[in-house]
């Protein structure tokens, strides 16, 4: 599969794949699969290019499977462009996430120098409580003084956009017709 760009797969299946133009993966990472991660995102960095943009969706269980990956796709791949993390579970047994435990990511996002989304997000698209637009602002503000590219950025019961330099939060619709516009953009293919 030397000219696969899209990768659905489960991450233990990665390192067996022969490509070498992906563009994009979604994997979805079990508890017991978190032992693989460094693995996986070699395998991945394997197939990528450095200047071709690159989108990676990973779902996952717990904050600290999250934070694995985020710093392995950190260091392997800072060529992403659009860093998407859902969590999995239940509909009723999400709550929102907080804030004190996703900051530290902030240290990782300083090491992509093109990244123009990243999302902490729930897998059905909706909010999960009013937001909390103090420390949800400042969360924000954070990740886009850590990289600069940013964009766009979702906490699991906010969205945000960068407009003339300051961050705003974002309706719904609007903020997912954004990052499917940018996700389109990314996924078009380039004339080589």
């Amino acid at each position: 599969m030397p000219n696969l760009q899209y990768l659905e797969a489960s991450p233990i299946l990665v390192p067996l794949i022969d490509a070498y133009q992906l563009r994009e993966v979604r994997l979805v990472w079990y508890p017991w699969q978190i032992s693989y991660v460094e693995q996986t995102i070699l395998a991945i960095k394997s197939m990528t290019h450095n200047d071709i943009p690159f989108i990676a969706s990973h779902d996952f269980f717990g904050l600290d499977a999250c934070f694995n990956i985020v710093e392995s796709v950190s260091r392997h791949l800072p060529h992403t462009r659009i860093l998407r993390m859902r969590r999995i579970g239940q509909y009723n047994e999400l709550q929102p996430l907080d804030n004190a435990l996703i900051s530290p990511i902030t240290e990782y996002l300083s090491r992509f120098p093109g990244l123009v989304y990243f999302g902490m997000e729930n897998r059905y698209r909706v909010m999960l409580g009013p937001p909390r637009s103090t420390a949800d602002r400042a969360v924000a503000e954070a990740w886009g003084n850590a990289c600069p590219t940013l964009e766009a950025c979702c906490l699991s019961n906010s969205a945000w956009v960068k407009l003339n330099g300051a961050w705003t939060v974002a309706p719904l619709e609007q903020f997912y017709a954004l990052m499917d516009t940018m996700h389109m953009e990314i996924r078009t293919p380039i004339m080589i």
